[in-house]
C-alpha cells in the first residue's frame, strides 16, 4: 500500500542515475584522453572505472539499504536520515570524479617522470605497445626541457642521445657516445642536427631503436669478453 513518508528506494534510485552519468562521462573522458593527451593514461582510467565504479556502486547501495531499512517508526527521524543518504549519494557521487582525476594526473606525471629518469628503457618496455604520437610529443617536450634548460621546440640530436645515454648510467656505453650519435644521424634524412616537434615525431621510433640495438650490442660484447676471460 502507498505509505505518506519518504522512502529508502528514492535514495537508491538516485545512486542509480548518478552512477549511469558516472558511466556516460567515465566513457567520454577515456576516449578525450585516449585520443588528445595519452593511450596509456586513457586505458588506465579505463582499467580503474571497470574496478573501482561498480565497486563504489555496491558499497554505496548496501549502506543505504542497511541504513534505510530501519527507523522507520520515527518518520520525522526517518526523513532526516534519508536526507542525509541522500547526501551521501552526491558525495559519492563527487568522490567518484575526484578519484578519477588524481586517478588520471597520478598516470600522467608517472610516465612524465619514467621519461626523464630513462627514455631508453621506456623505449624497451613500450616494445609490444609503442608510444603514440601524443606522448611522444610529451617526450620530446620532456627532453627539449632537461637537454637545455629552456622550451624552445628545438632538440640537438647529440644533446638528446647524450642525456638518454647517461640515464642509463653504464661508463661502456657513456664512451661509445660519438659512435651512436654518428649512428643516429644516418637515420634522419639529410642528417639534420636538430629536429622539430613534427621531425621528432616522425624520427622517433628509428632514432630509439638505434640507440637500444648499440646498448644491446655494447652490453653483449661487455658480457662476452667476462665470459672469456672466465
Amino acid at each position: 500500500p502507498p505509505v505518506s513518508h519518504a522512502m529508502f528506494i528514492n535514495n537508491v534510485v538516485l545512486v542509480q542515475r548518478l552512477m549511469v552519468v558516472v558511466g556516460l562521462f567515465e566513457t567520454a573522458s577515456t576516449s578525450y584522453i585516449t585520443e588528445c593527451i595519452s593511450t596509456r593514461v586513457g586505458m588506465s582510467l579505463d582499467k580503474l572505472a571497470r574496478v573501482f565504479v561498480p565497486l563504489d556502486y555496491v558499497v554505496c547501495t548496501i549502506i543505504i539499504f542497511i541504513m534505510g531499512s530501519s527507523g522507520m517508526e520515527d518518520h520525522k527521524a526517518y526523513e532526516t536520515k534519508l536526507l542525509v543518504l541522500e547526501y551521501l549519494a552526491w558525495g559519492n557521487f563527487l568522490f567518484v570524479f575526484v578519484v578519477g582525476a588524481l586517478w588520471c594526473a597520478y598516470q600522467y606525471r608517472f610516465l612524465r617522470q619514467h621519461m626523464i629518469r630513462d627514455p631508453l628503457r621506456l623505449h624497451m618496455s613500450a616494445t609490444h605497445k609503442p608510444l603514440d604520437s601524443n606522448e611522444v610529443g610529451i617526450l620530446f617536450h620532456v627532453l627539449d626541457k632537461v637537454t637545455d634548460k629552456k622550451y624552445d621546440s628545438i632538440i640537438k640530436v647529440k644533446d638528446m642521445v647524450m642525456y638518454v645515454l647517461k640515464q642509463v648510467g653504464q661508463k661502456e656505453v657513456l664512451d661509445s657516445c660519438d659512435d651512436i650519435v654518428a649512428a643516429v644521424l644516418e637515420k634522419i634524412p639529410g642528417k639534420r642536427d636538430t629536429l622539430s616537434l613534427e621531425e621528432f615525431i616522425t624520427h622517433h621510433k628509428p632514432i630509439m631503436v638505434e640507440i637500444a640495438h648499440w646498448y644491446h650490442g655494447l652490453n653483449f660484447r661487455d658480457h662476452d669478453e667476462v665470459s672469456t676471460e672466465d
